[in-house]
């Protein structure tokens, strides 16, 4: 790469460091308390290895977990840190991404207007923001890792340790998050249409990547019971409501994260260059099958054969995140939080569109100008993409920090005997989203964790889940368990050394024996429980609903 394009990527480096450095003033919400109370009650990490750790049965990404129990005890609780592993991860899968692209042909301006619009688009920086997205970030890093190691061990005089690292990426990736394994395998099934390869190193590749993505999943079903409960309904229904989902909410989407009505405006310039990236690699074909000067060109552009294969992996992982379109609309509400948490199932498939314009862009018949113009539409949404992480910085302390500290206050204080059950009231409707993370919140937060670790912390519906050390005894207060839809009850998930516990509310919290009720008056939590017990504060459950 010539030292002045260097320079432009290094300064594209710089632009996304700046439009995501106002999320670093932030502070954890739901998912991220989740890991951060595993991580300071599991001694072992590594056991997540081979036993189901995931609060919710559905999902086998050690991982990321383990990243996550390595960050907490480095950093604890200072969010700074956390929030800088996601830009740094954010910024190497770009600089990976560029190494991809070089292997695949891709050369110049192409090439950097890709690691632009990779590094500063809405469907890549926008998840980056938010810390529990990480799995998104480790997956699509391990994939585009693995797509240069493929290439390399096709054409490499020894392929044996390239290969092997591409299989231990491979499982790593799948191993991260579940979209990897489709992804995976349609790199795999893409081995094989290699010509610049011999037919016996091209079986040898697919076999072996075959070997290590098959490996992965078997070893994941082996260890969750309930590894395909998220499966539900006909497939292809579910992709086809996705997308038509996705369609649909594109342009709220960009509204919400670069700023009103400029966010459309983007949309339709960048989908405009972008067709015309594609005529003009039409165009480009034609021209030179009747012996135009391929001189012009400062390279040798990417082949039909590499945008056909990039084309079906870039496919392959839109079509496994598309149902989640649909199933997670309501998410996408407008709110910075609702968008980031969004984006986040399409970081990946956007890294494959990336992959698939940069190299139209190389195709085409003007890809100088063509690949300037959409490095400008980047370096404008990276500059209107600042606000997003501001305003979801401002949103955690102003709408959840509070609850958050001052809950945790509360059962830091030693009170009573054991057991003990924490309900603050109040918050059902001024804090949804701390009524389904209020247990980890306080067990991620508690200073005194001899005090708080102990308690069942609550409002006035259950949370999504308790969290305990294993080794705490834990009473049966009288709430339903949660059914499963075979009928069965479902049972506590323990791993290593920490236990997950699910429970419904009942019809009246003040039935509930010796449980402490607090509401929230003038910025803090106030004990009521007298007023619960005397009949003066009437304390219905409520479901989950905003």
């Amino acid at each position: 790469m010539p030292l002045s394009l260097r320079v432009l990527l290094v300064a594209v480096l710089g632009l996304m460091a700046w439009a995501y450095w106002p999320v670093t003033r932030g502070d954890f919400v739901i998912d991220d308390y989740v890991f951060i109370a595993t991580a300071r009650m599991v001694e072992a990490p590594w056991a997540a290895f081979w036993q189901s750790h995931f609060y919710e049965p559905f999902y086998f990404r050690p991982i990321g977990v383990v990243s996550w129990w390595i960050a907490q005890r480095a950093f604890g609780l200072n969010y700074l840190p956390h929030a800088l592993i996601n830009l740094v991860l954010h910024g190497i899968n770009v600089l990976l991404l560029v190494v991809l692209l070089r292997a695949l042909a891709v050369r110049g301006w192409a090439l950097l207007a890709g690691a632009a619009l990779f590094a500063l688009a809405p469907f890549s920086l926008g998840p980056a923001l938010w810390p529990s997205n990480r799995f998104d970030l480790l997956a699509t890093g391990f994939l585009l890792l693995l797509a240069k190691l493929v290439l390399v061990t096709l054409v490499s005089a020894r392929m044996t340790m390239p290969l092997l690292a591409a299989l231990l990426v491979a499982i790593a990736a799948c191993w991260s998050k579940e979209l990897a394994y489709p992804v995976a395998t349609a790199m795999a099934f893409m081995v094989l249409a290699a010509r610049s390869a011999s037919w016996r190193r091209r079986w040898l590749v697919f076999a072996a990547l075959g070997v290590a993505i098959g490996g992965a999943f078997a070893w994941r079903h082996l260890i969750l019971a309930d590894a395909y409960a998220v499966v539900m309904g006909n497939p292809l229904l579910a992709i086809g409501r996705g997308l038509g989902t996705l369609v649909r909410l594109l342009p709220g989407l960009a509204s919400s994260a670069l700023g009103g009505e400029r966010g459309v405006f983007w949309l339709i310039g960048l989908g405009l260059l972008l067709t015309l990236a594609v005529v003009g690699a039409l165009f480009a074909r034609r021209q030179a099958q009747t012996g135009w000067d391929r001189r012009l060109m400062a390279e040798v552009p990417p082949s039909f054969g590499v945008l056909a294969a990039v084309t079906t992996v870039a496919l392959a992982a839109i079509i496994v995140q598309t149902p989640l379109a649909h199933l997670s609309a309501p998410i996408a509400d407008g709110s910075p939080f609702g968008t980031i948490t969004f984006l986040r199932f399409y970081y990946a498939p956007w890294a494959g569109c990336v992959v698939l314009a940069a190299v139209l862009l190389a195709r085409a018949a003007w890809p100088r100008a063509l690949s300037m113009a959409v490095l400008l539409f980047a370096i404008v949404c990276g500059v209107w993409l600042r606000p997003l992480g501001k305003s979801f910085a401002q949103w955690v302390h102003t709408d959840i920090r509070p609850y958050s500290v001052a809950a945790t206050a509360v059962a830091d204080r030693p009170a009573g005997g054991e057991p003990c059950l924490l309900v603050f009231l109040g918050t059902q409707t001024k804090h949804p989203l701390f009524r389904m993370f209020s247990d980890v919140t306080v067990k991620a937060r508690a200073g005194s964790p001899e005090h708080a670790w102990r308690c069942f912390v609550m409002t006035e519906s259950t949370p999504w889940l308790f969290v305990f050390p294993l080794a705490t005894p834990l009473p049966e207060w009288p709430m339903p368990k949660i059914t499963n839809p075979d009928g069965s009850a479902k049972p506590d998930s323990t791993w290593s050394t920490v236990r997950y516990r699910y429970r419904l509310p009942p019809a009246d919290l003040a039935t509930l024996p010796g449980a402490r009720f607090f509401d929230w008056r003038d910025g803090r939590f106030v004990e009521v429980t007298d007023e619960v017990r005397r009949g003066e504060r009437k304390v219905p459950s409520r479901d989950w609903g905003m």
